[in-house]
C-alpha cells in the first residue's frame, strides 16, 4: 500500500524547493493536458480577471495572456514565493483575495486525501463559486491511487446542479475529470 503524501501548507512549502513538476507531483504531459483543458473551458477575454486557486508554482500564468489579470493563490507560503519570483509580472497571494473574479481555475488542488475530504472540496468550491462572475473550471482526480481522493462524475454533477445555471462534467484524461460551471 502506498504511503500518504502529506497535504499541509508546511509539506507543500517544502516541496517548493524541488524541480517544478516534482514539486507538484505531476508529469509534464499530464500538466499540459490539464492546463489546456482548463484554459479552453475558461476562454479568457481581454480585461478578464482570473483566480488560479491552489496555484502551486504559478505555471498556469504562462498560459494566460498579458491582457488578463492573473491572480494565483496557494496555502503554502514557499509555493507563493517561488511563483512570484518566477512570474514577477503576476499577482500571487497566500490567502484568497476578497474580491470577485470573472474566471476561477482549480487544477488538482483537491486531489490528495491526507488532511482533506470531498466535503471540504465542495465547501471550498462553493466559496470560490460565490466569488466567480462567469466560469469556474475544476480539474480533479479520477484514478486509482489510494493516496488520492477519487471523484466521480456524479459527485461533481450533484454539487454543480445545486449551484450553477449550467455545467458540464467530462473525463478528459484517463485519471482526470473536468467540471465547468457557468453563470
Amino acid at each position: 500500500m502506498s504511503e500518504a503524501i502529506a497535504n499541509t501548507p508546511a509539506a507543500w512549502s517544502s516541496r517548493a524547493a524541488k524541480p517544478p513538476l516534482e514539486a507538484v507531483g505531476w508529469t509534464a504531459s499530464g500538466q499540459t493536458d490539464r492546463f489546456d483543458a482548463v484554459m479552453k473551458a475558461l476562454d479568457p477575454k481581454s480585461g478578464d480577471t482570473l483566480l488560479d486557486f491552489g496555484c502551486g508554482l504559478g505555471d498556469l500564468a504562462d498560459w494566460v495572456e498579458d491582457d488578463v489579470a492573473y491572480h494565483g493563490c496557494d496555502w503554502a507560503h514557499a509555493m507563493v514565493n517561488r511563483a512570484q519570483a518566477a512570474h514577477p509580472d503576476r499577482k500571487f497571494h497566500h490567502v484568497k483575495p476578497g474580491r470577485m473574479f470573472d474566471l476561477v481555475a482549480v487544477i488538482g488542488t483537491f486531489n490528495l486525501a491526507d488532511n482533506w475530504s470531498k466535503a471540504l472540496t465542495f465547501q471550498t468550491l462553493r466559496g470560490l463559486w460565490d466569488g466567480c462572475e462567469r466560469v469556474m473550471a475544476v480539474s480533479v482526480y479520477h484514478g486509482t491511487d489510494p493516496r488520492c481522493i477519487r471523484y466521480e462524475p456524479a459527485d461533481l454533477a450533484t454539487f454543480a446542479a445545486g449551484e450553477a445555471r449550467s455545467f458540464t462534467v467530462e473525463r478528459y484524461r484517463s485519471n482526470d475529470l473536468l467540471l465547468v460551471m457557468r453563470r
